[in-house]
């Protein structure tokens, strides 16, 4: 094959590989810029990836039939046997069966079933790379060891996911739109006089962590998970939600998880904490009620308490005041004591406030990659891959959440809506974020009643148009 070579071209513009035949291999860019080429084969890398309007409109316009010269003597011109099909092969990891690449995956094989000799599918699970010496077993087992099971079956056993007629939540239900994700201090930077990875504050904003408690390492589906959100204030609507960072623990005491997020709290200049008070969360709850030392970074962390607010239970307020073991507390913290009818509350808030768009997530670890080489410069440079999972961790959290999000199944009990994982998943970081989004349409009421009580002059002013 090496003498069949003309020329090899490998540049920023080009990449491309010339036969003395006049045959060649062209790389193009999956984009606009890439319109006009031609080819007889058209081969597709990771194909879920690709937008389907460029799919449709640049790439597959690509393909066209091959023309050898003898097919232009008049002995061969019209025999149809001769002639020869384009080609389009579509190489795909396995993905959400809600988005498009799985209606490319269904017609290809009902076309094949049906005899159409043209198509072809073909899947591959992870026994391939053992069996071609890629992978050991023993390496399976440890990538998957604290996997959840959609993970898993995509990943790894090329199982396309996809809600059930009784998911309560659908993925195109998750604007998956922000590039620029919050992370919190690591030990490298504490000497900083700020936090190299803070957001900028808007006007009138608010910021809310959200913590759903674990303390059982030995409980599969168990992990203790930390979210932060941005509410951004939309006059007339409430508050836009982005979720911009998440990170899970299992097994940690309650001492190390307050200390965690006391750490998250005022690296993020958080306003409020949202903290789940059922089974170890009390405990959680009494550790934050204190003064905490930091040897790490050299600080003392201010012990916090319940906040002052009329959404908080009276009884529950007054008892978690008594626990309260620190002297001068900040008063931040949104208890969530869960019941069944309070489960069903916060279900339907969150789902309400998915319909009307008013949240944003990060987008996928796929999608980010790009965004984080270019903008962190040891993303790509460290030996072990710590910064490179660092940096990764909150897109990858977001990807986790929405999958349990798609694989609750609604049921009804007493008239209230009861969400069940199925067996082996998780509900942890759904858990974490639809607490904080109750939470937050507390806030959205006030919102809309600061815009409701506007005077007429500023109604007025709020329409009138300039020429």
């Amino acid at each position: 094959m090496a003498r069949e070579i003309q020329s090899i071209t490998t540049n920023a513009n080009v990449n491309e590989a010339i036969f003395f035949n006049g045959s060649s291999i062209k790389t193009v860019p999956s984009s606009e810029n890439s319109r006009g080429n031609r080819a007889n084969y058209i081969i597709i890398e990771e194909s879920r990836l690709v937008p389907r309007n460029i799919l449709e409109s640049i790439i597959k316009p690509f393909l066209e039939t091959r023309t050898p010269p003898f097919r232009l003597k008049p002995e061969y011109a019209n025999d149809d046997s001769l002639r020869e099909e384009g080609i389009i092969s579509q190489i795909t990891s396995s993905w959400f069966k809600s988005e498009y690449w799985y209606t490319y995956v269904k017609s290809t094989i009902k076309r094949m079933l049906a005899g159409d000799e043209t198509a072809n599918f073909l899947a591959l699970d992870y026994l391939i790379s053992i069996r071609h010496n890629i992978k050991t077993p023993q390496m399976i087992k440890n990538e998957m060891e604290d996997m959840d099971d959609v993970t898993v079956q995509m990943e790894y056993l090329n199982i396309p996911s996809g809600q059930s007629g009784k998911s309560y939540y659908t993925l195109s239900m998750f604007n998956r739109s922000l590039k620029k994700a919050f992370y919190p201090q690591r030990m490298d930077t504490f000497n900083e006089k700020k936090n190299p990875y803070e957001i900028k504050r808007v006007d009138a904003e608010i910021r809310i962590i959200s913590i759903d408690i674990a303390t059982r390492a030995n409980k599969a589906n168990d992990n203790t998970i930390i979210s932060c959100a941005r509410l951004i204030p939309m006059l007339g609507k409430g508050y836009l939600r982005q979720l911009v960072y998440m990170e899970s623990h299992k097994g940690k005491n309650t001492i190390f998880q307050a200390k965690r997020i006391k750490e998250i709290f005022f690296d993020f200049e958080a306003n409020y904490i949202v903290l789940d008070l059922q089974n170890a969360g009390i405990g959680v709850f009494d550790s934050l009620s204190q003064l905490t030392q930091s040897e790490e970074r050299g600080v003392e962390f201010p012990p916090m308490t319940v906040v002052d607010n009329i959404n908080v239970d009276e009884k529950l307020r007054q008892e978690l005041r008594d626990r309260t073991l620190g002297i001068n507390p900040l008063e931040v913290i949104f208890p969530i004591l869960a019941s069944q009818s309070l489960n069903s509350s916060i279900a339907v808030t969150f789902r309400n406030s998915l319909q009307k768009k008013m949240w944003n997530f990060l987008l996928s670890e796929n999608d980010i990659e790009e965004f984080l080489i270019k903008h962190y410069k040891d993303f790509m440079t460290n030996e072990n891959d710590s910064f490179r999972g660092f940096y990764l961790n909150p897109y990858l959290n977001t990807s986790l959440l929405i999958a349990e999000c798609i694989n609750l199944d609604m049921i009804l009990l007493g008239g209230a809506i009861k969400l069940v994982e199925k067996v082996g998943n998780y509900k942890d970081r759904f858990s974490s974020v639809s607490y904080l989004n109750y939470v937050a349409s507390f806030f959205d009421k006030d919102l809309l009643k600061e815009t409701d009580n506007q005077s007429d002059e500023d109604a007025f002013l709020a329409v009138t148009q300039i020429f």
